[in-house]
């Protein structure tokens, strides 16, 4: 539904609101994010790249509030550039001036989530003595030793036993 030139269309717009150029922070998108929507990372206080979900590009709502969540954090740090804010209330107070949720995730965001979360499993390691599941979207160590047969350093963290079991989704 959207792309990247409607996020950066979206930000030069924001640029105009808060009179501030965001035309050098990199906008990337991620086809491997599962938990995170999107994140803005700096360098020495100075915001350089914004990655986004590729799935938020799909949902009217959620991408215009992720987006500008992104943005929030970027023109925090370029206001505050020597200042860690976070989620604090200066970066909610630049939420509430491009117009997103000023909080870290929202009731729509977690729902996706959730359901990204449940297409995008590729292994479950399961405990035999307690059932406790563990999900895991990409090949960690504990599925590499268990594919393997050698899962002698691994152990359940609800009842520290020791046989795991590896199931593919």
């Amino acid at each position: 539904m959207y792309n990247i030139n409607d996020i950066e269309s979206e930000y030069r717009r924001l640029d105009k609101i808060v009179n501030l150029d965001t035309s050098n922070i990199n906008i990337k998108l991620s086809t491997k994010s599962v938990n995170r929507l999107g994140s803005c990372r700096s360098i020495r206080g100075v915001p350089v790249s914004i990655t986004i979900a590729d799935f938020v590009l799909q949902e009217k709502d959620l991408f215009y509030d992720v987006i500008r969540h992104e943005y929030a954090h970027a023109i925090t740090k370029l206001r505050y550039p020597k200042e860690k804010h976070g989620h604090d209330s200066v970066w909610q107070k630049a939420c509430k001036e491009v117009g997103c949720n000023p909080s870290r995730i929202s009731e729509i965001e977690s729902n996706i989530v959730k359901t990204i979360q449940e297409n995008k499993k590729k292994y479950i390691v399961k405990c035999s003595n307690c059932g406790k599941e563990y999900t895991y979207y990409r090949k960690s160590n504990v599925v590499k030793a268990l594919e393997n047969g050698e899962a002698y350093g691994f152990y359940c963290g609800g009842c520290s036993c020791r046989s795991l079991k590896l199931i593919y989704t």
